[in-house]
């Protein structure tokens, strides 16, 4: 546990059978369906986090001096840990 893990970020998108995406509005701006999607990552987070880091060390970098979040948080461009 003396070297960070791996971020274990990632980047998802979902689309329509058309091919659009459907977190997206036609004028760019975020869908319902999209804050929905994040509305329901960050309720089941919590309980994911037993595949996402099976082991106690797994639990050891989510402390300082790592840089891991620690916080249940969204916002465009969120950067906090």
């Amino acid at each position: 546990t003396e070297d960070a893990g791996s971020a274990l970020h990632i980047h998802q998108s979902v689309i329509d059978t058309s091919g659009n995406n459907v977190f997206s509005n036609a004028d760019g701006s975020a869908s319902d369906l999209f804050y929905s999607f994040i509305g329901g990552l960050q309720k089941y987070m919590p309980d994911a986090l037993l595949i996402f880091a099976p082991y106690v060390n797994s639990y050891r970098r989510f402390m300082n001096p790592f840089a891991s979040p620690v916080n249940l948080a969204w916002a465009t461009d969120n950067r906090t840990v």
